[in-house]
């Protein structure tokens, strides 16, 4: 099974807005338990369960993520199979340069992917591979990186906007990036879990709805799309995966802060 994009769902940062009070993200670190949301009588997977553990940490030179997930996926042609995957982004602010590696394992096959991004003087984006093979691609200078991408989402809910649509790139499967057209509504508190649960839960809660479309194919329907229950300050309480013939939940079981650097 290919990658599920976890990594472009659980931090959002994007560039300020100058008339806007941009949201104060928080570091933390985060448990959730994965479980199948639904499937439709021709899915390949009957049952699913797992883990995923994700750390948002800002650095003095921008922000990483690393993320690790083990999943129990039951197949009745394929019996039980073990997926394990783990990958690590780093940002740096302005989207100036932007750094990945992510390796999954799905039963037998393995998959190692890095590599990094910068911009040029035109304003391009230079993509370098160093795994698994070596290769150079260039991009829009509109394309934007996972870390920028959700910071953007997070600005335009908080001015009230209801629909965004932006061109990401992450590097995790060697695409050339995907247009992502995003819904966001506004939740009572009522609609997320409570402040008992962690010191982390406060402010303001959004659902953020994303259908994702490849880059350079032309399609009428989305690859995948992503359903977010997010705090303002960055925190995902829920996720919801959905694929053409199943879903994936992720929902929160445990969150803890991380102490801000002290940068010179």
């Amino acid at each position: 099974m290919n990658v599920y994009r976890f990594g472009v769902v659980f931090l959002f940062l994007s560039f300020l807005s100058p008339c806007l009070q941009a949201a104060e993200l928080a570091s933390h670190q985060a448990a959730y338990r994965l479980s199948l949301s639904s499937r439709k009588n021709n899915a390949e997977i009957v049952d699913l369960s797992g883990v995923l553990t994700s750390r948002l940490e800002q650095v003095c030179d921008g922000w990483i993520l690393a993320q690790k997930m083990s999943q129990r996926l039951d197949s009745p042609s394929a019996g039980i199979i073990v997926s394990e995957s783990s990958s690590a982004i780093m940002e740096a602010p302005g989207g100036n340069l932007y750094r990945f590696s992510t390796r999954q394992k799905n039963g037998a096959a393995i998959l190692d992917v890095r590599g990094q991004a910068k911009k040029n003087q035109k304003g391009e984006v230079i993509v370098q591979y160093t795994k698994p093979l070596a290769k150079t691609q260039l991009l829009p200078g509109e394309t934007i990186f996972p870390i920028a991408h959700t910071r953007l989402l997070l600005d335009a809910a908080m001015s009230g906007k209801k629909l965004a649509n932006h061109r990401i790139f992450d590097g995790f499967d060697g695409a050339s990036g995907y247009l992502v057209t995003t819904v966001i509504s506004r939740l009572s508190q009522e609609n997320g879990l409570p402040q008992s649960f962690s010191p982390l839960l406060k402010g303001e809660l959004w659902h953020m709805r994303m259908a994702y479309f490849q880059a350079q194919v032309e399609a009428s329907a989305p690859i995948m799309e992503i359903s977010v229950i997010l705090r303002a300050n960055g925190v995902a309480e829920k996720i919801i995966f959905e694929y053409e013939r199943f879903g994936i939940k992720a929902e929160l079981e445990r969150v803890e802060a991380i102490a801000r650097p002290v940068c010179r």
